[in-house]
């Protein structure tokens, strides 16, 4: 009787997880093409046994591309996307594989004025749809917008991404890319912050904060039932669309002075920057039907505590600081910055 080596999977990645754990199993390592780890020959390969594997216990796990000015964007543009000269398609279909190796599903792209925007080069999402990606954005990008790049594209300025004074351009740009990422696997980043990693204007106080964002996300929710969930036939509800809140800087000073989040969408908590996870969820936070996640940075740049080569935060204090997480029930995200990558590599 013939035996039959079968890898399947409840959706494409799960498959391509399944491969790619026979993958490693044969010696190769998931850095195999970032890092040029070499495989060790083998003269024969042997299996056994029959293995079915439960779902991940993190649902969504992915990388953040940050502060890519200095290694990754020049590299991208020199020898990958060299058409483009930017981090394109082809240097973003590696990233996918990579996630893929790691066992990871989701991705929020590089988002630095260097680089235009993801959703600027329209390969870029059908990449991420053809390795079965879930395509997410950071703290400080709303409704899946590269805000530091493409509202200057449209003709807006630091000041005028405000809410208070220029809601309706802001709404129109938020609603753009909701339409646009429409069918994408996607995870809605909900709130607002200014265009690069500060405080969004107008609100000088946490309570001051508190009143704006609540308004904001009370929009933001409507604009994802109206555009996605409330389309004829869908048959999805606006609690089956993922959404996160990441409470970081005013914003966690916001939540702490009284910001109620809508308790299906996902509370991300932060590390302090250096790998120490700044507030751990409540017992009532922990029995959210959102849940929570964690986003952990590996990479940092934040004068005058930069280190983005010399990936100092030790592989100890990340698994304890992670696991920890994990017995608290973070398990909803975890969305780990890499920096620009090849720092963070470890084999």
């Amino acid at each position: 009787m013939e035996k039959l080596l079968a890898v399947c999977g409840s959706m494409p990645r799960s498959t391509a997880f399944g491969t790619f754990t026979l993958s490693r199993l044969m010696g190769v390592s998931p850095l195999v093409w970032w890092a040029d780890v070499v495989p060790p020959h083998r003269t024969a390969l042997y299996l056994s046994g029959t293995e079915l594997s439960s779902s991940p216990s993190v649902k969504y796990r992915g990388l953040f591309i940050n502060d890519e000015d200095w290694g990754l964007q020049p590299w991208a543009a020199q020898q990958m996307d060299t058409d483009i000269r930017d981090i394109g398609p082809k240097t973003y279909a590696r990233v996918c594989e990579l996630l893929l190796r790691l066992r990871a599903n989701t991705l929020w792209p590089a988002m630095h004025p260097c680089t235009k925007a993801f959703w600027y080069y329209e390969e870029n999402p059908r990449t991420a749809r053809r390795y079965d990606i879930v395509l997410g954005s950071s703290h400080c990008e709303q409704m899946l917008r590269n805000n530091v790049f493409e509202w200057p594209q449209r003709g807006g300025t630091e000041k005028s991404w405000n809410w208070l004074t220029n809601r309706d351009s802001v709404q129109h740009d938020w609603a753009e890319r909701v339409g646009e990422s429409r069918g994408q696997e996607a995870m809605y980043t909900l709130g607002m912050r200014a265009l690069h990693d500060g405080a969004m204007h107008g609100y000088d106080t946490p309570r001051q904060r508190v009143e704006g964002l609540r308004e904001i996300i009370t929009w933001q929710r409507q604009l994802l039932q109206d555009s996605i969930a409330g389309i004829p036939g869908s048959g999805t509800q606006i609690t089956d669309i993922p959404q996160v809140f990441v409470p970081y800087k005013e914003v966690l000073e916001a939540y702490n002075a009284g910001l109620e989040v809508p308790e299906d969408v996902m509370l991300c908590w932060v590390d302090d920057n250096h790998g120490y996870i700044r507030q751990m969820p409540t017992r009532e936070e922990k029995t959210r039907p959102g849940g929570n996640g964690i986003y952990y940075h590996l990479s940092y740049w934040g004068k005058p505590q930069d280190y983005l080569w010399l990936c100092s935060t030790s592989p100890s204090l990340c698994s304890f600081e992670l696991s920890r997480g994990f017995d608290l029930g973070m398990t909803g995200l975890w969305m780990i910055n890499v920096g620009d990558i090849k720092p963070a590599e470890a084999e």
